[in-house]
């Protein structure tokens, strides 16, 4: 009977001895809190509610709940029925300030001395634990520093070059070659006639400007044509014609290159190979057409640059005459000739020029071989 007494007694304390502890947690804490405060020596050990919540995870729900947008600390839920003097709620209140040594504030961070209850009120983000400060937003180029240190920045990629557009030719566009060794030769870019070499010009004759230096004749004589070095009998000459303007619409009407011409400025007797008004190409001894030197019909018009090379060779007894025409590219070939002539003229000039009245004309890249300057 004793036993079982004593065994139950021993049952009713293993009971109610919870019980007793918690009372007794109840009793004492508030003055623990209360002396901490007071003396600023609260720690992590001593419970800063009347509940007993007294861990590090309630001090880190209380510093959570610290982080209000204005600072103030809300009372617990249960402050009205708590017996907890203001001096343990202020000391409360004081150890979680106390926790941290900065308050940070996004717009005004200052540093609260330990145990201080000035914290700041109306801060936009205020937490309790010490907080570096806000990091500075991450952008592209921050991103690749800090995962790529020293790490160059991608270029923007550019667009491949295309082919570089061809120069536009001058109006007189194509080329004669090189002047031969022994020949006479004048692009007129040195911008006159009267030196290296020296032409014999007669008025209406001129240097001007088509793209390049030309010599151009804008006279009404007829014939005016522009000699160059020393009489010969065999020759040839080559150069790049315009016609710029007829003075009708008949053969009579002559834009070209001359050869054996019996005097200077206005010769009476020539071999020539011409572009005429009515479009044809033409050999003639003067303004005849020899027999087998038959006319190239619709072959060129007035403002447009071709190559005329007059070939002349032979004696006087019998003298063979070819004419050659190209466009300045080099294309659109077409032949005069040959043809031979019978007691045909003595050695004479060589030089540019027209025949007809109002007809005028440029020429550019004039080379003469067979001839002594």
């Amino acid at each position: 009977m004793r036993s079982r007494f004593q065994t139950g007694c021993l049952g009713v304390a293993i009971a109610a001895f919870p019980l007793l502890i918690d009372a007794c947690v109840n009793t004492t804490k508030p003055s623990a809190v209360a002396l901490c405060a007071a003396t600023n020596s609260c720690t992590d050990h001593v419970s800063r509610d009347a509940d007993g919540a007294g861990t590090r995870d309630a001090l880190a729900a209380d510093q959570a709940q610290a982080g209000t947008r204005d600072g103030a600390f809300p009372p617990p839920a249960d402050a009205g029925e708590r017996d907890v003097p203001g001096a343990v709620a202020d000391a409360t209140r004081a150890d979680v300030v106390g926790a941290a040594d900065l308050v940070t504030s996004r717009d005004s961070p200052r540093e609260i001395a330990p145990g201080s209850d000035d914290v700041p009120v109306g801060g936009d983000d205020v937490g309790v634990e010490a907080m570096p400060d806000r990091p500075p937003e991450i952008g592209p180029e921050a991103t690749r520093d800090r995962f790529f240190p020293g790490a160059e920045p991608a270029s923007e990629p550019r667009p491949e070059p295309g082919p570089e557009p061809a120069p536009e030719p001058p109006p007189d566009a194509g080329s004669i070659a090189s002047c031969p060794s022994g020949g006479i030769c004048d692009d007129f870019e040195d911008g006159n006639c009267t030196a290296t070499p020296a032409w014999t010009v007669p008025g209406g004759f001129a240097v001007s400007t088509d793209g390049s230096k030309v010599l151009a004749y804008t006279g009404t004589d007829s014939p005016a044509v522009a000699l160059v070095g020393s009489k010969a009998t065999a020759l040839t000459i080559k150069a790049k014609v315009k016609a710029t303007a007829f003075g009708g619409t008949s053969n009579s009407y002559r834009v070209g290159v001359f050869a054996r011409a019996n005097s200077q400025g206005t010769p009476s007797a020539w071999y020539g190979f011409t572009i005429t008004g009515d479009g044809s190409l033409r050999l003639q001894v003067t303004d005849s057409t020899p027999s087998g030197c038959s006319a190239v019909d619709l072959a060129a018009v007035a403002g447009t640059w071709y190559i005329l090379t007059l070939t002349v060779s032979g004696t006087v007894a019998s003298t063979t005459l070819q004419g050659t025409f190209t466009d300045v590219s080099g294309g659109n070939t077409k032949i005069v000739g040959p043809c031979t002539i019978t007691n045909g003229l003595a050695a004479g000039w060589a030089g540019v020029g027209v025949r007809g009245g109002g007809t005028q004309g440029e020429w550019d890249d004039v080379q003469i071989t067979g001839i002594t300057p």
